[in-house]
């Protein structure tokens, strides 16, 4: 008995040490939205990252993941159960009784102690394999991150985007309006005809439609970013900070290094998801070989309560339980193969992962680039048609052309200036593509 005991003993002293409390470091993205220096787009992914659903449904599944870590290394300590009763028996006439088939008293107190000698690993490695499923949430909770603070950036420049486009095209809407009423004085004065007041007035309201698309486009957006924040969209009001032109643009560094993709959270979330299959399969093969349990009771006995708690009242007993798999129909093999299967699954989606990763980051450096050098001809060309504009505008003071002509070359001007806000508005879109791309930093 006392060999047993220690056996018991040093199990228990084994199994206390090898299972500390784990602590999971939770790692929080870089705020990649600094790096526009804007306050108001600074305050809008603060509020979504606090409020966003996915957000929150990813520390959801973090929890559970945690519980289930707790779960697993309870599992691999001994358990200890306190019981208790107290009952009446009378046996049968038919049967022998020490009691002499008369009525009696039984009152029993005592501590149950079992523990599961996992000497082949089963539930070490279902540990190490929730621990890895808990680090796999974890990245995959910056990746939402990343993705809800890169999709807040983007609607809020395709927000300002839109204001100046709305304002623009308010001022085309203004000059094709002038434009109209001067054919149709001339059309009264008989210096044109009817044709080209029907073409001045079509051109309104082109204009005016345009005009009506863009503020159907504002609302949407500001009814998506709201969704986004978790805002009530009835009563959201999304304020603008810079305009687009205005925001700083980083330079890639050289000679970036393609292992800063290994540190995206989705490569590292497919990664850790990787091990925890690789784990699972060791907990599946476990199940070939023997389960041992070893179990011991401490208490007191007795079949008259004021004697319960009286030396002659002890009982113990001590003892091992040993389950050898023997027919099973397959059951194990089947468990191994879905196991095995499963780590293909995630070889197969690690490698996936990974492929997207470099596409993404090759495709937001081609197009932060082009974006950059379109963005450039934009403003060379709005400098030579505002140039042409200043020039007409001295004509007509003097005479050599008339407001209509005039008008016309504002009209291209305007119209300039959109086109400087769409490149504007794409290169700033493709700087926060690449942020993402690479997790927020270079390093």
């Amino acid at each position: 008995m006392q060999i047993i005991l220690i056996i018991i003993l040093s199990f228990f002293i084994q199994a206390c040490a090898g299972n500390k409390p784990s602590t999971i470091a939770q790692q929080d993205i870089d705020p990649f939205w600094y790096n526009f220096a804007d306050p108001k787009l600074n305050d809008l992914v603060k509020e979504a990252l606090n409020a966003n659903s996915d957000v929150l449904m990813a520390m959801v599944n973090i929890s559970k993941a945690q519980a289930a870590l707790q779960t697993s290394e309870a599992n691999r300590l001994p358990e200890i159960d306190l019981q208790g009763s107290a009952s009446k028996s009378r046996d049968s006439e038919n049967m022998l009784s020490t009691f002499v088939h008369k009525p009696y008293n039984s009152f029993n107190l005592s501590a149950v102690l079992s523990y599961q000698v996992d000497l082949w690993g089963k539930m070490a490695n279902a540990n190490k394999a929730a621990k890895a499923q808990l680090l796999s949430l974890e990245s995959t909770k910056r990746a939402v991150k990343i993705t809800i603070a890169s999709e807040v950036s983007k609607a809020y420049f395709n927000l300002i985007g839109l204001d100046d486009k709305i304002r623009i095209t308010s001022s085309l809407v203004n000059l094709a309006d002038n434009l109209y009423k001067l054919k149709l004085k001339q059309l009264r004065e008989g210096v044109i005809d009817n044709s080209n007041v029907q073409r001045a007035k079509s051109q309104l309201h082109l204009a005016n439609s345009q005009l009506l698309n863009l503020k159907r486009q504002l609302n949407n957006q500001e009814n998506a970013l709201a969704i986004i924040l978790g805002r009530d969209i009835s009563l959201s009001s999304i304020i603008r900070g810079k305009d687009l032109e205005n925001f700083a643009i980083i330079k890639l560094p050289d000679n970036l290094s393609s292992k800063i993709l290994l540190k995206r959270p989705d490569i590292m979330a497919a990664e850790q998801m990787l091990i925890a299959a690789k784990y699972q399969v060791k907990v599946a093969r476990a199940s070939y070989f023997p389960e041992i349990s070893l179990n011991s009771l401490f208490g007191l006995s007795s079949n008259d309560l004021n004697e319960l708690f009286t030396s002659k009242s002890r009982a113990r007993n001590f003892g091992t339980n040993v389950m050898i798999p023997t027919l099973n129909f397959g059951r194990i093999d089947a468990n191994v193969q879905y196991a095995e299967a499963t780590k293909s699954q995630y070889i197969i989606e690690y490698q996936q992962t990974v492929r997207v990763a470099f596409a993404e980051a090759l495709t937001s450096i081609y197009a932060q680039k082009n974006s950059c050098e379109n963005f450039i001809q934009m403003k060379y060309n709005e400098q030579s048609i505002k140039k042409l504009y200043n020039i007409t505008n001295k004509q007509l003071k003097v005479g050599l052309i008339d407001y209509i002509t005039t008008i016309e070359e504002e009209k291209n001007f305007l119209a300039t200036k959109i086109d400087v806000v769409d490149a504007a508005q794409l290169r700033v879109n493709s700087t926060v593509d690449v942020f993402k791309a690479f997790a927020g930093n270079f390093e």
